[in-house]
């Protein structure tokens, strides 16, 4: 899906990475949508890790394979008020 707060079909319960559990907050083709939910994240102290951002490698740069953004399980609550947050500012 291509908005904030989007869910996929297939959702990732857990992942782990270095020893702290992340889930997806969102997937998604749009570059442009990516840096400003990073750049909110960091502004509200929000950890992320953006998975499959180097896919454009296996891809040919056309963009096929979504861009994953994942939040630790403990911040999944404050990062979806924050793309609430955002979908409601990109309406008005």
């Amino acid at each position: 899906m291509d908005k904030p707060g989007g869910k996929s079909d297939l959702v990732v319960a857990h992942l782990e990475w270095k020893g702290k559990f992340l889930e997806e907050l969102i997937r998604t083709n749009n570059q442009v949508l990516i840096s400003v939910i990073i750049a909110r994240l960091e502004e509200a102290g929000i950890g992320y890790f953006l998975a499959d951002q180097h896919a454009s490698v296996m891809d040919g740069s056309i963009g096929a394979i979504p861009r994953r953004l994942l939040v630790e399980s403990g911040d999944v609550t404050a990062a979806q008020r924050l793309l609430d947050e955002l979908q409601k500012d990109a309406s008005e």
